[in-house]
């Protein structure tokens, strides 16, 4: 495999990484590294990140008073003797009324939650397509591997056929129905082989990979993995699903925007200090409090009722989060253990049987005690069910995947 050492963005001037982009120089890469990888390297991801931060910077100026305002001034007065100069001196500062400010900062706080689930809901939806691709890829690579031995299998027949129309115990058409099956099973050996570098394009650019590198991976982990009860399951989706958190801190967000609403008929202050300074002597001549009164009310009064309507928006919207979050775990829970049971059967019953029953039909067609029509359905048979076993392999681990998209945290990691 070629090494590409870098690639350059078409049109843009943007270099990739000098990165190695044969996966198989790597060895077999598991589906945690993977993840661990889309991480670190997501651009959606990183995008979302950089945008709580911003949000979480903005918590604490919400706290601050207003910057004070500082005057200088300088006057020259009439005098008998001529002029004498005067200079001012003042300082202003606005002063909310108490609760404001702590009110405007929790809205910020509450911002910044929101902006952090947010994140984390981008970055579980990132990980879910990862593993929604890997087990594709996988599976692809794994289908086209037994479609080319099953090919080769009957190239083998195809010849064995030959040797038994010469000896007058076989049909003539047998060696070329063996020939034309096993083109048939090549071609499907290629469309998958083609679609290889399609789940490969969709993984790279979810890993921020440079396009075209080709990925070897390690098996997923065995089918022999227990799911947690479902009360277990929902209790932790409560703690962990971001969609459902950031529900929640809409509720407190929208708590918060109510008493802010009600704080803004309170008036704000104003203290003001001025002092002079004449023939060097500096004196204070006028110190204030001013009051800031909302006396146009109705402006106040729409806020509020806008408060108040965004509270009740916010309480549906939980309510909306968590019915859906209880019914994709119960749902999505369901699914995976029909897809594993499935799987264990094929794996333990389904698969040992037809590979037995084909090896003993192939024995008997090789000796001539048995028809080709007979041999070509226990082939057929055994075909299906290891294109099966692959598949049911792929659907347990995309509705893993999705289940642990729905609680928000792998399953193998949940305690009892």
């Amino acid at each position: 495999m070629k090494i590409v050492i870098a690639i350059l963005l078409a049109g843009s001037g943007t270099a990739w990484p000098q990165v190695a982009v044969s996966s198989a120089s790597l060895g077999p890469q598991s589906l945690a590294a993977l993840l661990e990888e889309a991480k670190d390297r997501n651009p959606e991801i990183l995008s979302a990140k950089k945008a709580w931060e911003v949000q979480k910077d903005r918590v604490l100026p919400a706290w601050t008073w207003q910057d004070p305002t500082l005057g200088y001034g300088y006057e020259r007065l009439p005098s008998p003797v001529g002029y004498t100069g005067m200079t001012m001196y003042s300082v202003s500062q606005k002063i909310p009324f108490p609760g404001k400010l702590s009110a405007e900062s929790g809205m910020k706080y509450h911002e910044a939650q929101i902006a952090y689930q947010k994140y984390l809901a981008v970055q579980l939806d990132v990980l879910t397509q990862v593993k929604l691709v890997y087990h594709q890829l996988f599976y692809l690579q794994q289908s086209s591997k037994l479609l080319r031995r099953e090919a080769m299998v009957l190239e083998g027949v195809a010849r064995a056929a030959e040797a038994l129309v010469a000896s007058g115990r076989a049909r003539a058409d047998e060696p070329l129905l063996a020939e034309l099956r096993s083109k048939e099973i090549g071609n499907d050996a290629y469309e998958k082989e083609r679609q290889i570098p399609v789940e490969e394009a969709s993984l790279n650019a979810l890993l921020s990979r440079p396009p075209g590198t080709e990925h070897s991976l390690a098996p997923p982990a065995d089918l022999d993995r227990p799911t947690p009860p479902t009360e277990r399951l929902e209790s932790l989706a409560r703690e962990k699903n971001p969609h459902f958190l950031e529900s929640m801190h809409l509720i407190h967000h929208a708590d918060v925007g109510h008493r802010l609403g009600l704080l803004a008929f309170a008036p704000d202050f104003e203290f003001n200090y001025q002092a002079q300074e004449m023939g060097g002597k500096v004196s204070p001549f006028y110190t204030g409090l001013n009051l800031s009164i909302p006396l146009w009310a109705w402006k106040q009064s729409a806020n509020l009722d806008a408060a108040r309507r965004h509270e009740e928006e916010a309480q549906a919207g939980f309510q909306a989060a968590l019915n859906n979050l209880l019914k994709d775990v119960r749902s999505r829970k369901i699914v995976l253990e029909t897809q594993q049971r499935l799987a264990l059967s094929y794996s333990r019953e389904l698969l040992p049987l037809a590979r037995s029953a084909f090896d003993i039909s192939l024995k008997n067609y090789e000796t001539g005690r048995e028809s080709f029509a007979r041999f070509s359905d226990s082939f057929e048979r055994l075909l299906k069910i290891e294109l099966g076993y692959d598949d049911r392999l792929r659907r347990e681990g995309d509705e893993r995947a999705l289940l642990e998209k729905a609680v928000g945290a792998d399953l193998g990691e949940i305690k009892p």
